[in-house]
C-alpha cells in the first residue's frame, strides 16, 4: 500500500486530520435523566471547529467514550444519523454495562461526521460523562488515498481496499504514496494530511 521512504507530490483535495481524536465532536458532557440530541449546533470540538479553509473533510467513524461511573449509564442504545455514500443511514451504539469506561465505534464512516445527529436515551442521573469523536478515516466513494504526510512521528496503519492493513513508521513531513481506502484509529501518527 505504500513506501514510507519515498516522495510524491500528489494532487486532488485534501484535509489534515487527528486519527483517533476522542473528543473531536463533543467536549466531555454530563448525562442526564431525559433524552439529549446533540447535532452541529453543540459540537464543539476540532472536526467542527478547526480552520481548514479549501480542504475536503473525510468520511470517519463516530466514536462515543463513556467516562467509568457504577451504574452511571442507561443500557439502552445511542443513535448516530448521517449519510454514508450520500445515504441516509442510523446506526445504534448499545453501551455493554451501566458502569460506563467504554468506548463505542460506528461500523460505518460518515460522509460528514460534523453533521450527524446523536440520540441519547434517559439515562439514571448526572453523575456518568461521555465524549463525542471521531477514529478511522476513510477514503469517499471508490476513491483511494494517494498520499499521506504524517504531522508527527508515529505509525500510520493502512488498510487496502482488500480489507488487509499495513502498520508504516513514519516521521513528521513524511510522504507517503498509497492506495489505501481507510487511515485506521490504531495508528500512533496522531496527526495526518491525505490526498485523493
Amino acid at each position: 500500500m505504500g513506501s514510507p521512504h519515498a516522495q510524491h507530490t500528489g494532487v486532488g483535495p485534501y484535509r489534515r486530520a487527528v486519527v483517533d481524536d476522542v473528543d473531536g465532536l463533543l467536549s466531555a458532557t454530563a448525562t442526564a435523566a431525559a433524552p439529549v440530541e446533540h447535532d452541529n449546533g453543540d459540537f464543539d470540538g476540532a472536526e467542527k471547529t478547526t480552520g481548514d479553509a479549501g480542504r475536503r473533510r473525510m468520511p470517519r467513524v463516530i466514536i462515543v467514550t463513556l467516562v467509568a461511573e457504577v451504574g452511571g449509564y442507561s443500557t439502552d442504545p445511542w443513535t448516530v444519523a448521517g449519510t454514508v455514500d450520500g445515504v441516509s443511514t442510523t446506526e445504534e451504539l448499545t453501551p455493554a454495562t451501566a458502569d460506563g469506561g467504554e468506548t463505542m465505534r460506528t461500523e460505518n464512516a460518515f460522509d460528514s461526521p460534523d453533521l450527524v445527529t446523536i440520540s441519547i436515551p434517559t439515562q439514571p442521573g448526572t453523575a456518568g460523562s461521555y465524549q463525542i469523536g471521531v477514529s478511522d478515516i476513510v477514503a469517499p466513494g471508490e476513491e483511494v488515498f494517494r498520499q499521506i504526510v504524517a504531522n508527527t512521528d508515529g505509525n500510520v496503519v493502512l488498510m487496502g481496499t482488500d480489507g488487509k492493513t499495513e502498520l508504516l513508521p513514519m516521521v513528521a513531513q513524511q510522504y507517503l504514496p498509497t492506495e489505501a481506502k481507510r487511515i485506521v484509529g490504531a495508528s500512533t501518527t496522531s496527526d495526518l494530511t491525505v490526498w485523493l
